[in-house]
C-alpha cells in the first residue's frame, strides 16, 4: 500500500523527526550554558587571583600591617602569605585553576587578607580557615594524612584534654581505606573546631590586652591630673611639699620613670615564661604601661611618705627622691599582672 494511504506512518514519522530537533535543541542548549558556566568560572578564578594579589600587595606595603604590628599580627598576616604561596602551587600541580574549590578557597583567602587589612583580625582568621578547609578537596591522600597530624597536634595545644582526646580519637578511626570525600569531611570538621576553639581564645587574649591598654591611659591621666593639681597648689604650697609644687611634681615623675629604665636594663630574673598577652600588645604599648606603672607608684610612695600619717618622717624636698626612684622598679608588677591576665585567659 502505498505511503499516502497510510496517515499514521507519516505521523510517526514527523513526530520522530521533530523529537530528534528538540533533543538537539536541548543538548546544544545545555552545551551552551556549560560553556558560559566555565566561562564565568575561570573570570571568577582570575578576577580572585589578581584581587588577592592586590591586597596581598596593599598588606605588604602598608604602615598599619608593619609599623604597628603586634605578635599576634605578624604571625597572621605570615600565614595568609604562606597559605597563597600553597594554594598557587596546590592549583598549578593538581592543574585545577577553574575548579569550584580552587575559586572558591581563593575568594575566601582574598576575603582575609581584606578583613587583615582592614584591621579584623578574628574575621581574617576565620576566613582563611574556610579556605584551608575548601582546599582539602584538591588535597591527595598523602597531604591529607599529613594536615591529620597536624590538627591533633593543635587540638592538644588549643582544646582541653577531654575535647582534644576525643577529636583524636576520630581522627585516629580514619582506616587507609575510607573514601577520600569521608576523610575530607572528617578533617573539615575537625579543623574547623580547632580554630574556632583557637580564634575564640585570642579574642580573649585580645580583650585583656586591651584592657591592660586601657587602665594604663586611665593611670596616665590620673598622673597628669596630679600634675594639673600641683600647678593650681604651687603658690599656697611649701616648697619642700613635692606634690604641692609642680616642679617638685615633675622631679617625682622623672625620678620614677628612671627606676623603670634601671629596672630594665639591670639583669634582674623576670618571672619564669613568657606572658601570652604579650603577643597582643605592640612592644610600645608594653613600655607604656612598664613607664606609668612606675611612675604612678613613685608618685603614690612619695604621697604618703609625705603625708600627715608620716609626721614623724622628715621627707621634704630631695630627701623623697630616692624613695621615687625605688618605686619605679615597681614596673616588675607588670609581669605577674600579664600572668594573671594569662591565666583568666586560659581558664574561661
Amino acid at each position: 500500500m502505498p505511503d499516502a494511504a497510510r496517515p499514521d506512518l507519516t505521523a510517526v514519522t514527523d513526530y520522530d523527526a521533530a523529537t530528534d530537533a528538540g533533543r538537539s535543541a536541548a543538548r546544544r542548549d545545555r552545551k551552551d550554558r556549560r560553556d558560559a558556566l566555565a566561562v564565568a568560572v575561570g573570570e571568577q578564578a582570575r578576577g580572585a587571583s589578581r584581587s588577592l594579589a592586590e591586597l596581598s600587595a596593599k598588606v605588604a606595603g602598608s604602615r598599619r600591617g608593619m609599623a604597628r604590628q603586634t605578635a599576634d599580627q605578624a604571625r597572621l598576616r605570615t600565614e595568609l602569605s604562606l597559605f597563597a604561596r600553597e594554594l598557587d602551587a596546590l592549583v598549578g600541580r593538581t592543574r585545577s585553576d577553574d575548579a569550584p574549590w580552587a575559586v572558591a578557597s581563593s575568594a575566601l583567602l582574598a576575603d582575609a587578607t581584606q578583613a587583615f587589612a582592614a584591621g579584623e583580625l578574628a574575621e581574617s582568621y576565620r576566613l582563611l580557615s574556610a579556605a584551608r578547609r575548601q582546599s582539602y578537596d584538591g588535597r591527595g591522600r598523602d597531604e591529607l594524612t599529613l594536615e591529620a597530624t597536624a590538627i591533633e597536634d593543635a587540638a592538644r595545644a588549643h582544646l582541653r584534654a577531654a575535647d582534644a582526646g576525643r577529636l583524636t580519637k576520630q581522627l585516629g578511626a580514619l582506616k587507609a581505606s575510607d573514601r577520600l570525600e569521608k576523610v575530607r569531611l572528617h578533617l573539615a570538621a575537625a579543623r574547623e573546631q580547632v580554630d574556632e576553639a583557637t580564634i575564640a581564645h585570642d579574642e580573649r587574649a585580645r580583650v585583656a590586652a586591651r584592657g591592660l591598654v586601657h587602665i594604663g591611659v586611665l593611670l596616665a591621666v590620673l598622673i597628669f591630673g596630679g600634675a594639673v593639681a600641683a600647678w593650681l597648689s604651687t603658690s599656697l604650697a611649701d616648697e619642700g611639699e613635692a606634690l604641692r609644687n609642680l616642679d617638685n611634681y615633675l622631679t617625682i615623675c622623672a625620678l620614677g620613670g628612671m627606676g623603670v629604665a634601671l629596672s630594665l636594663l639591670l639583669p634582674w630574673r623576670r618571672i619564669g615564661g613568657r606572658p601570652q598577652v604579650l603577643d597582643f600588645l605592640h612592644p610600645l604599648d608594653v613600655t607604656f604601661l612598664r613607664l606609668v606603672l612606675g611612675i604612678g607608684v613613685a608618685v603614690a610612695v612619695v604621697t604618703v611618705l609625705q603625708s600627715d600619717l608620716q609626721a614623724g618622717l622628715d621627707l621634704a624636698g630631695v630627701k623623697a627622691y630616692p624613695w621615687a626612684i625605688a618605686a619605679g622598679f615597681s614596673e616588675r608588677l607588670l609581669d605577674r599582672r600579664m600572668a594573671m591576665a594569662d591565666a583568666e585567659v586560659d581558664t574561661r
